[in-house]
């Protein structure tokens, strides 16, 4: 695959593509070569890849090892990047590979710097096979794909928490693409409705808080609720992540946890 930028010629090519067997979760490693053709030091930065299934189904964005990728005159620049696979992006794989073949589609964008200057190459895409005995024989046995437990949750059906069931499923889908940190705002908007909810049905306290207790019929469970609401609140406000990055454990902390709050609250309210 060939990219121009400003006349400057360069070419990418995928050298492997492995389990890294090294990863906490599924995650796939693939190695790029970068050869400079043109007679210019080249620097590219800010390589964009998605990986898509041929049919063009978005399974995640791969994040290079190397986020500034130097290219001598006329060299060459071996560079990993990687791709966590959820379990959604897994059975998407597993669904329309149909037992056969995985043919792949990566999207590029890349922009270069050279000298002083920055340009952007157009955007392409080129294709790639991965063949059915090494998906099976190392990428599914390296990722226990089988032993992966499913957890079914229910979809929130009452009419008047339909916004903050819209929020979740938004949450979750961001999740699966891997878009971490808005998982968290879209739980933060989630809560906020179900803590409204709850205030608009009367439980409230003499400063207009959630009446907790009162709402639960118990002291002591409605004190635990409370404080468990008010911790998860403060944990996806923005201000308690200056500059950190999320990753999919905090995705799944914070969604499982909005998910049983949001449940638990529903159905304590449809029962009243």
């Amino acid at each position: 695959m060939s990219f121009t930028a400003n006349g400057n010629q360069f070419e990418v090519s995928v050298d492997s593509i492995d389990p890294d067997r090294n990863a906490l979760y599924p995650t796939l490693a693939i190695n790029f070569k970068f050869s400079n053709k043109s007679a210019n030091v080249l620097n590219i930065i800010n390589p964009v890849f998605q990986f898509r299934l041929s049919n063009n189904v978005y399974i995640g964005t791969l994040s290079f090892d190397k986020p500034s990728i130097p290219l001598p005159s006329l060299g060459e620049n071996l560079v990993r990047a990687r791709l966590v696979l959820t379990h959604y992006g897994l059975k998407q794989i597993e669904v329309l590979r149909e037992n056969g073949d995985i043919n792949y589609n990566i999207y590029c964008q890349v922009d270069i710097r050279d000298q002083a200057q920055k340009y952007s190459s157009s955007a392409t895409n080129f294709e790639g096979t991965i063949a059915k005995s090494d998906w099976v024989e190392k990428h599914l046995e390296a990722y226990n794909y089988k032993e992966v437990v499913l957890l079914e949750v229910p979809k929130i059906a009452f009419p008047e928490f339909a916004e903050a069931a819209e929020s979740l499923n938004d949450a979750w889908k961001k999740r699966s693409m891997g878009q971490f940190s808005e998982v968290l705002v879209d739980c933060r908007k989630a809560l906020e409705f179900t803590t409204n909810a709850v205030k608009k049905k009367g439980f409230t306290t003499c400063d207009n808080k959630p009446d907790w207790a009162k709402f639960i019929g118990d002291e002591d469970i409605g004190d635990i609720n409370g404080t468990i609401i008010q911790k998860i609140s403060g944990f996806v406000a923005p201000a308690a992540h200056q500059g950190k990055v999320f990753n999919i454990e905090d995705a799944d902390y914070v969604l499982l946890i909005t998910y049983a709050i949001v449940n638990y609250v529903m159905n304590k309210l449809q029962r009243a």
